[in-house]
């Protein structure tokens, strides 16, 4: 596994909670009628109880229809969106998050959730773009920093990950991951010391101690 898949934290649902290619061409100036509006809500509640059952295809179908009836229905975007995170669809994913940020561009987990997509798809500097942005929408994230210190990694940037990582275990000292990036971000300052202190900071928080010590002997045969 790559670094950032190693170490990443996994989307968050954004309307989800209610039970929630890279550009996506300009969306027509289509505004919904009363009756289209509600009838693309009741479609987008359908949807959530799909969701909530685990029928993801009937969900992702009730989601597109409420679009369909209203295009400017912007949790239905960011719930099909994350859906296709779940089914590893992440074009998808980038292109119902793009147009959810067009529509509510304050939303931090779209971009949180954009960024993980990017991930998946290489496309790292995108992904430190969007996790910058929910960031600063949302500064108490500790995944946001924790999953943009790992995408650091992926860039040959560990001191910039290395920044992330004390920020997430700032606001959670029981943060693995970051302890874990930590250890990868020291390894590849060959600063192994200090690296071998964080594996174990981070076996005894519950990281995967093989795949931690696996992962630094990658990057110890690099040098």
């Amino acid at each position: 596994p790559s670094l950032s898949e190693t170490l990443a934290d996994t989307p968050t649902p954004e309307a989800t909670a209610t039970p929630v290619p890279t550009a996506v061409p300009a969306q027509p100036a289509v505004t919904a009628t009363e009756e289209e509006k509600a009838e693309a809500q009741s479609h987008f509640e359908k949807g959530n109880a799909a969701f909530s059952e685990g029928q993801f295809g009937l969900a992702i179908r009730e989601f597109t229809l409420a679009i369909e009836l209203d295009p400017e229905h912007s949790d239905a975007y960011l719930n099909r969106g994350f859906l296709s995170l779940q089914l590893g669809d992440w074009g998808e994913a980038v292109s119902d998050y793009t147009r959810g940020i067009e529509l509510i561009p304050e939303e931090a987990g779209a971009y949180y959730n954009r960024g993980f997509a990017y991930t998946q798809l290489g496309d790292f500097e995108k992904a430190v773009a969007d996790y910058g942005d929910a960031i600063r929408l949302d500064p108490q994230s500790i995944t946001a920093y924790s999953n943009r210190g790992s995408v650091y990694l992926e860039l040959g940037q560990p001191e910039l990950a290395l920044a992330d990582f004390d920020q997430a275990i700032r606001l959670d000292l029981q943060s693995a991951p970051s302890y874990a990036g930590r250890a990868l971000a020291y390894t590849m300052l060959n600063m192994d010391v200090e690296a071998e202190m964080e594996i174990a900071l981070a076996v005894v928080r519950g990281f995967d101690k093989d795949l931690l010590e696996q992962l630094v002997e990658g990057l110890k045969s690099l040098r």
